[in-house]
């Protein structure tokens, strides 16, 4: 019998090569940004290649859905304080994005602290979104005067408190949804202290306190209302010399276009009646209605969808032809 040592069997572990530690910092922490912040951070027990990379990320990325079995002070303080240790500590100039889901109590001061980090951060963009059930009636002040702030997205069942001083003045993507939306005023001072936006968003929010919105926004390029649910009692101004693209899904309104809107591309229009509520506005509106479509006809994309309505006009085109 020979006395030489027998050869080990060959596991697949001998030709494991980590490639994936040899990629370059910034295309890790590309990969990296598209994972929540908790498990950004958690690849840092992986090796010592990935121990501080989670901190040259520049987006923050905080959801609290994980601690909804366990709702209570002492768990919304741990979150915070992690949300706030990851905003503060990240190498970066600035914070691109900043996402929060929240089902806590927003007016906590402690996860209002967040939003307020991420803006002396230079956040760019801030996505906040309040789950049902959360006690929310105002965001922080400071939201409404970063000089930073390029794109601001709002959801969440709460009243948007717009405060006396508003200045983005480089704020260009306004989203809402889901928001009671307060007087004619404070949507005045929010628009008027927007001067560089370029795209509005409203999808089912609210119009019961607002008697005239008015979109007077001069740079404005896109709109898009989405089911606006009380939009019928308010009188819709716009005038928007330089919208491109107009979205409207929702129940007819009190529609006055202060002027033609020539610079439009693309719109798409949809009406919806609710006819078990038994609301008078549907006829009321019809001649409203007929003007606001005609003065969408110089437009190069149409969807139109009024069949519910029945709007009894002549549709004149540019060009002389009509249907």
């Amino acid at each position: 019998m020979s006395n030489a040592p027998k050869r080990a069997h060959k596991t697949p572990d001998d030709d494991f090569v980590d490639r994936l530690s040899d990629l370059p910092d910034g295309v890790l922490c590309h990969i990296l940004s598209f994972l929540d912040t908790k498990y950004a951070v958690a690849t840092s027990v992986l090796s010592t290649r990935w121990k501080n990379l989670f901190l040259f990320l520049p987006n923050v990325v905080l959801d609290d859905s994980l601690t909804r079995k366990r709702r209570n002070k002492k768990v919304l303080l741990e979150f915070a304080r992690f949300g706030l240790k990851q905003i503060m500590l990240r190498d970066v100039p600035h914070i691109n994005q900043f996402h929060l889901r929240c089902s806590f109590n927003f007016e906590e001061p402690a996860i209002q602290m967040l939003v307020c980090a991420a803006i002396w951060r230079n956040v760019k963009e801030i996505d906040i979104c309040v789950r049902k059930g959360a006690l929310a009636r105002t965001l922080p002040p400071e939201v409404f005067t970063s000089s930073t702030l390029v794109v601001l997205k709002l959801r969440g069942y709460m009243e948007l408190n717009v405060p006396e001083l508003v200045s983005l003045p480089n704020l260009k993507v306004l989203m809402l949804g889901f928001f009671i939306l307060p007087s004619d005023d404070s949507m005045r001072r929010l628009f008027r202290g927007c001067k560089h936006l370029e795209d509005l968003s409203l999808s089912n929010c609210n119009f019961w306190l607002v008697e005239v919105l008015d979109l007077s926004i001069p740079l404005l390029k896109k709109l898009s209302f989405n089911y606006p649910c009380s939009i019928v009692e308010t009188k819709l101004v716009i005038d928007t010399p330089n919208l491109e693209f107009l979205d409207y899904h929702g129940y007819v309104a009190k529609f006055n276009l202060v002027k033609k809107l020539k610079s439009l591309v693309g719109a798409k229009i949809s009406f919806v009646t609710a006819p078990k509520l038994k609301l008078p506005f549907v006829e009321d509106h019809r001649e409203n209605v007929s003007e606001f479509i005609n003065k969408l006809l110089a437009v190069k994309s149409l969807y139109l969808n009024i069949d519910s309505l029945e709007v009894k006009t002549k549709l004149h085109y540019p060009f002389g032809k009509s249907f």
